[in-house]
């Protein structure tokens, strides 16, 4: 939870709050009176990320759907200035809609769908784009760029260089029905989780690089440190107990075995990967798609659901599962929704 907690850390101070940084379980701060109350908090708190340390603290443990955690996110995308790309209608045209939806999916469990009708829409897309700070030797940044569909909520990373190649509309043209968004905090939260998961990825990869070189400067440290340890000892042994050379020689061996642990510990925070990772930018795409009205008939049962035609991809839309969220060209229509072949066996 390290991304988690310094990202909270981050917007908290950015927002002008007091943040505790130095236990690495839990967060402390003061928030101002105005942001309390909008954040729903008191303006003393404290919370922690690991359940032990909720346990122990009694205090609220915080995830990436964690109500304050969402209100922190609402409040910084609220002041945030988003760009704004409105994409052209194209190829939405109808004609062989049942053609493309049999060369793109595959429906177990059920008869061949009946197409009911079609209708343009607008989707909606919203890019965040995190910059990701690796504190380590050396200090790296990068960006991590996360596209959330929000009819739906998921991720949708690969339509971002699709999105970067099309010329934005720059004549006024009518606007479509809109496709019904998701809250945004929850999709701030999913950009978050995916954002910090690469982040992660992305500093074991340092860490691995840090690692050779600490476990080499480590043994180096620890061969001087028993040579002298060595030393000291066999000149204590040549001195008379209990007499003031052998005194000082005992408090001196002490001495060296602290500086040892020091050392130590130093070297181990200098190879320490840190990460931070900052919301940089957001740009929201309108998106025009043709919506796929479809009846699914499975026994006696009748299931309708939709799919999408992306113009971008000039493909059908893969559908996320229900359960999971993964994206599958086989699926089985229930009730609950669109089923990967996983879950759909369960």
């Amino acid at each position: 939870m390290d991304h988690l907690r310094d990202t909270i850390s981050d917007l908290l101070e950015e927002h002008g709050a007091v943040v505790d940084r130095d236990q690495p379980d839990l967060l402390e701060t003061i928030l101002p009176d105005d942001l309390a109350r909008r954040l729903g908090a008191t303006t003393h708190a404290l919370f922690a990320f690991h359940p032990e340390a909720a346990r122990e603290q009694k205090c609220p443990l915080l995830t990436p759907v964690h109500p304050f955690v969402q209100a922190l996110a609402q409040e910084k995308l609220s002041r945030g200035l988003v760009r704004f790309t409105r994409l052209p209608a194209r190829n939405l045209n109808p004609a062989g809609l049942e053609d493309r939806v049999r060369r793109s999916l595959h429906f177990a469990g059920t008869r061949w769908p009946h197409i009911r009708g079609s209708s343009p829409r607008e989707y909606l897309y919203l890019r965040f784009t995190f910059l990701a700070t690796y504190i380590w030797a050396a200090r790296t940044q990068e960006l991590i760029e996360v596209l959330i569909d929000l009819s739906s909520g998921w991720p949708e990373d690969g339509l971002i260089p699709a999105l970067d190649r099309v010329h934005p509309l720059s004549d006024p043209a009518p606007p479509l029905p809109l496709a019904h968004p998701v809250a945004l905090d929850q999709a701030f939260s999913t950009a978050l989780a995916r954002a910090a998961e690469a982040a992660r990825v992305r500093a074991e990869e340092f860490a691995g690089v840090m690692t050779t070189r600490a476990a080499r400067e480590t043994e180096l440290a620890n061969s001087y440190y028993d040579a002298l340890a060595r030393e000291l000892q066999d000149k204590l042994d040549r001195t008379e107990p209990g007499s003031e050379p052998a005194l000082r020689l005992a408090e001196r061996i002490r001495a060296v075995a602290r500086e040892r642990e020091y050392r130590l510990e130093i070297l181990k925070a200098r190879y320490a990967v840190r990460t931070e990772l900052d919301l940089d930018s957001l740009h929201l795409y309108s998106l025009p798609k043709l919506e796929i009205q479809l009846t699914a008939q499975r026994k006696h049962e009748h299931i309708p659901f939709t799919l999408t035609w992306n113009p971008l991809t000039s493909a059908i839309d893969l559908p996320h599962c229900a359960r999971c969220g993964s994206q599958s060209a086989t699926v089985s229509p229930t009730a609950d929704g669109l089923l990967c072949p996983r879950c759909a066996s369960r």
